[in-house]
């Protein structure tokens, strides 16, 4: 049992087991182990449970200097996009249920040790049956910056718009770039990719790796941010996109806040939710401090 856990934790086990032999040979008191020893064991479980949950780091962790934003190369990052789109897939589709995460956001994306992504926090998530397609509701929930416009400004939420969440993700993968608002991030996006100057907007600590992937990948972010809900593609087509170069991607049309009066930038800056939580964040900067009693997490990808 000792040789399976890792050395730092198999030393705890070790500790408490001298323990407990030192206090076997030397007490005749049977209650007085039992309750010198089990606030002991109490601690240390505790103690190796905490370890565990901070070796899955959040994404942004890594970026958070230079030196670390370097650390999450090209590959990795490439890595975790394609991990969050299988995870949206098996959501969408593949799961008995179609679930609507609803708030799909950096914060509640997980990174194990290989740099797997999981999809964390379904607290706000929403059940479809198989035959659903969309739904409606008078309270809005979410993160400002992350939700679509039809859902923000009218409550109507469908997989479209968890779509747009994952294509705001996308965009701060690859530029790098705290968001602090869709205008910031999509709009500086759309800008430079109208402008024919798309690579300005690629993190410069991203130095290696495929410039038809990169490209590629901020082809599908403005795909996913589209304003009409139609013109959006699936996660599953999005899947697709990402892992054959055969499919031919459409140009994306302008994103909701540059299009009509309606636009992103009257929904005030806060979270519509009855937490009333702290503003967005975003997958480069910003963390939000998380129970592992209540983050609720699925595989990228069931196997």
């Amino acid at each position: 049992m000792l040789s399976s856990l890792p050395s730092h934790q198999s030393s705890h086990w070790t500790m408490v087991s001298r323990m407990l032999l030192f206090l076997t040979k030397n007490s005749s008191n049977t209650g007085t182990i039992i309750a010198i020893v089990v606030p002991i064991v109490a601690v240390v479980v505790l103690v190796i449970f905490i370890c565990i949950y901070l070796r899955m780091r959040k994404p942004h962790k890594h970026t958070q200097d230079q030196v670390k934003r370097a650390q999450l190369n090209w590959e990795r990052r490439y890595k975790i996009i394609g991990g969050i789109a299988r995870g949206l897939v098996y959501l969408h589709e593949d799961s008995r249920l179609r679930i609507i995460h609803r708030d799909l956001k950096a914060s509640n994306i997980l990174l194990d040790e290989e740099m797997n992504p999981k999809i964390s926090d379904f607290g706000m998530a929403r059940l479809f049956a198989t035959d659903q397609t969309h739904g409606n509701t008078s309270r809005v929930v979410g993160t400002y910056g992350y939700m679509a416009p039809e859902y923000a400004l009218h409550g109507q939420f469908s997989v479209k718009s968890d779509v747009f969440s994952f294509g705001v993700l996308v965009l701060e993968i690859v530029c790098g770039t705290k968001n602090s608002g869709v205008e910031d991030l999509v709009g500086h996006a759309w800008k430079n990719w109208r402008e024919g100057t798309v690579a300005n907007i690629v993190d410069p600590s991203i130095t290696e790796g495929s410039r038809n992937e990169i490209m590629r990948c901020i082809h599908i972010g403005l795909l996913c941010v589209q304003e009409n809900v139609a013109d959006r593609p699936t996660m599953a087509s999005i899947l697709l996109m990402l892992n054959s170069y055969s499919v031919t991607l459409p140009l994306p049309s302008q994103p909701a806040l540059f299009t009509g009066s309606k636009s992103l930038s009257a929904i005030h800056s806060e979270e519509y939710n009855s937490g009333a939580r702290s503003s967005s964040e975003s997958l480069i900067q910003s963390v939000q401090a998380e129970s592992i009693n209540e983050a609720s997490i699925t595989e990228p990808y069931p196997r």
